[in-house]
């Protein structure tokens, strides 16, 4: 033991010294080896208060990567990961960089949302195939932005919730760290729960059961 950094990268000082997260080999093929090398890295880039490298963030953008991580990693690993980044010190960060890399609905899928007022099953007649397939269309994108709306609401709290608390601890040895990962999950997950709490109100009204997309977060 030399007690010295040896970069065998010869770029990895200065990576640090830019607080730069970045693979040692080509991103895209880095991460289709092992698709849990993103949340690695978004989970680093939490505890650590470091960037990701743009070559990165694009490779995690890629169909095949979000495939692989969907397909070939277990939800344990995925929840393990995500349970670590709520553990940092900044998990907005973490949240940003898994919006910004197009994973927050893959680590974090909320399945129900609330239906749009005013949209009702035709009365008479039958739907032809394409005015389904339409309808269909258009309430699958009503859908994917009540979902990006919830992960927006939970991301504005959880960064105000995470500013407050660091002013009044200021001092991080007397944070207890299990507690502070409880209040980042309260703190994000309350716009959502408040949203799908709501939307089993109402299926409960009407005699429908689904499960809520907060309990499927858990």
């Amino acid at each position: 033991n030399t007690n010295q950094v040896e970069d065998w990268t010869e770029r990895g000082l200065q990576d640090l010294k830019l607080r730069t997260i970045v693979t040692p080999r080509k991103p895209l093929p880095t991460l289709l080896e092992d698709p849990v090398r993103i949340l690695r890295a978004v989970r680093f880039a939490a505890q650590l208060s470091f960037s990701i490298d743009p070559a990165l963030v694009r490779a995690a953008r890629d169909v095949r990567v979000r495939h692989a991580l969907e397909n070939k990693v277990s939800r344990e690993t995925i929840g393990c990961e995500v349970d670590s980044m709520f553990g940092t010190r900044d998990p907005t960060r973490g949240i940003k960089l898994l919006m910004e890399t197009n994973m927050i609905d893959l680590v974090l899928p909320i399945d129900d949302v609330p239906e749009g007022e005013g949209q009702e099953e035709t009365a008479v007649g039958v739907e032809s195939d394409d005015a389904r397939g339409h309808k269909m269309e258009e309430e699958e994108k009503d859908g994917a932005l009540v979902r990006t709306s919830m992960y927006y609401a939970g991301l504005d709290l959880l960064a105000r919730t995470q500013a407050l608390v660091c002013r009044i601890f200021t001092q991080a040895p007397d944070w207890d760290v299990s507690k502070r990962r409880y209040l980042w999950y309260a703190a994000f997950l309350q716009p959502i729960y408040g949203t799908t709490a709501a939307l089993a109100a109402d299926l409960s009204k009407r005699g429908r059961r689904n499960g809520s997309g907060f309990y499927r977060l858990l």
